[in-house]
């Protein structure tokens, strides 16, 4: 609907600021997919999560 599209860029320009103006699609894309899937933690473990970006 209009207002799951609405909610999607609220929460795109959230992680868009004057000072990350400069991403790529991809980034914000993934930025915002993984912002999403953080308020699942059955859908991939903190842990997994951390060991990735160490």
């Amino acid at each position: 609907s209009s207002c799951d599209v609405e909610r999607s860029f609220s929460r795109g320009g959230l992680n868009v600021s004057k000072l990350r103006h400069m991403l790529s699609d991809d980034s914000t894309c993934s930025s915002t997919v993984l912002n999403s899937w953080s308020k699942f933690p059955e859908l991939i473990p903190a842990s997994k999560i951390i060991q990735t970006f160490q």
